[in-house]
Protein backbone atom coordinates (compact mmCIF):
# COMPACT_ATOMS: atom_id res chain seq x y z
CA UNK A 1 0.00 0.00 0.00
CA UNK A 2 2.81 2.40 0.89
CA UNK A 3 4.59 1.63 -2.40
CA UNK A 4 1.48 2.58 -4.41
CA UNK A 5 1.22 5.90 -2.57
CA UNK A 6 4.85 6.76 -3.24
CA UNK A 7 4.53 5.77 -6.91
CA UNK A 8 1.38 7.88 -7.27
CA UNK A 9 3.12 10.85 -5.62
CA UNK A 10 6.12 10.56 -7.96
CA UNK A 11 3.84 10.41 -11.00
CA UNK A 12 1.94 13.50 -9.86
CA UNK A 13 5.23 15.28 -9.26
CA UNK A 14 6.42 14.49 -12.80
CA UNK A 15 3.13 15.74 -14.26
CA UNK A 16 3.37 18.89 -12.15
CA UNK A 17 6.93 19.57 -13.37
CA UNK A 18 5.80 19.18 -16.98
CA UNK A 19 3.07 21.81 -16.61
CA UNK A 20 4.40 24.16 -13.91
CA UNK A 21 6.78 27.06 -14.13
CA UNK A 22 10.30 26.17 -13.15
CA UNK A 23 13.95 27.02 -13.64
CA UNK A 24 16.57 24.45 -14.57
CA UNK A 25 19.96 25.54 -13.21
CA UNK A 26 23.33 24.30 -14.44
CA UNK A 27 26.94 25.40 -13.90
CA UNK A 28 29.39 25.45 -16.80
CA UNK A 29 32.74 27.23 -17.13
CA UNK A 30 32.25 29.24 -13.93
CA UNK A 31 28.91 30.67 -15.13
CA UNK A 32 25.53 29.67 -13.80
CA UNK A 33 22.87 29.07 -16.45
CA UNK A 34 19.15 29.35 -15.75
CA UNK A 35 16.77 27.87 -18.31
CA UNK A 36 13.30 29.29 -17.66
CA UNK A 37 10.16 27.26 -18.34
CA UNK A 38 6.79 29.08 -18.25
CA UNK A 39 3.36 28.06 -17.05
CA UNK A 40 1.12 26.54 -19.65
CA UNK A 41 -1.73 29.05 -19.92
CA UNK A 42 -2.28 32.79 -20.21
CA UNK A 43 -3.78 33.02 -16.72
CA UNK A 44 -0.34 32.25 -15.29
CA UNK A 45 1.95 35.18 -14.59
CA UNK A 46 5.47 34.07 -15.48
CA UNK A 47 7.10 37.25 -14.12
CA UNK A 48 7.90 35.82 -10.64
CA UNK A 49 9.72 32.88 -12.24
CA UNK A 50 11.55 35.15 -14.69
CA UNK A 51 12.63 37.48 -11.86
CA UNK A 52 13.87 34.50 -9.85
CA UNK A 53 16.01 33.46 -12.83
CA UNK A 54 17.44 36.97 -13.09
CA UNK A 55 18.20 36.94 -9.35
CA UNK A 56 20.00 33.59 -9.59
CA UNK A 57 21.77 34.00 -12.96
CA UNK A 58 21.58 37.69 -13.84
CA UNK A 59 24.96 38.60 -12.34
CA UNK A 60 27.71 36.84 -14.27
CA UNK A 61 25.51 34.09 -15.67
CA UNK A 62 23.32 33.03 -18.57
CA UNK A 63 19.55 33.01 -18.90
CA UNK A 64 17.81 30.94 -21.56
CA UNK A 65 14.20 31.31 -22.69
CA UNK A 66 13.81 28.22 -24.92
CA UNK A 67 12.29 28.21 -28.37
CA UNK A 68 8.64 27.15 -28.64
CA UNK A 69 7.78 28.47 -25.16
CA UNK A 70 5.39 31.34 -24.46
CA UNK A 71 5.89 33.54 -21.39
CA UNK A 72 2.97 35.57 -20.04
CA UNK A 73 3.97 38.94 -18.63
CA UNK A 74 1.03 39.83 -16.40
CA UNK A 75 2.82 42.06 -13.88
CA UNK A 76 5.72 44.50 -13.67
CA UNK A 77 9.06 43.15 -14.87
CA UNK A 78 12.10 45.22 -13.89
CA UNK A 79 15.14 42.94 -13.42
CA UNK A 80 18.51 44.22 -12.22
CA UNK A 81 21.36 42.58 -14.15
CA UNK A 82 25.13 42.76 -14.58
CA UNK A 83 27.22 40.75 -17.05
CA UNK A 84 24.42 38.47 -18.19
CA UNK A 85 23.96 36.63 -21.48
CA UNK A 86 20.31 36.25 -22.45
CA UNK A 87 19.33 33.66 -25.05
CA UNK A 88 15.85 34.88 -25.88
CA UNK A 89 14.19 32.38 -28.21
CA UNK A 90 10.76 32.10 -26.61
CA UNK A 91 7.82 34.42 -27.19
CA UNK A 92 6.77 36.96 -24.55
CA UNK A 93 3.12 38.00 -24.42
CA UNK A 94 2.32 41.11 -22.41
CA UNK A 95 -1.12 41.22 -20.81
CA UNK A 96 -3.40 43.83 -22.47
CA UNK A 97 -4.33 45.14 -19.00
CA UNK A 98 -0.69 45.45 -18.02
CA UNK A 99 0.09 47.13 -21.33
CA UNK A 100 -2.53 49.81 -20.55
CA UNK A 101 -0.98 50.32 -17.10
CA UNK A 102 2.46 50.82 -18.70
CA UNK A 103 1.09 53.36 -21.16
CA UNK A 104 -0.51 55.47 -18.42
CA UNK A 105 2.68 55.89 -16.37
Amino acid sequence: MMFKSITRLLCLSAISQATAQHIYITHHHERTTCTVFPGKDNATDDVPTILKAFDQCGHGGNIIFPQNETYHINSRLNPRVNDVNIDWQGQWVVSPLFGLALASH
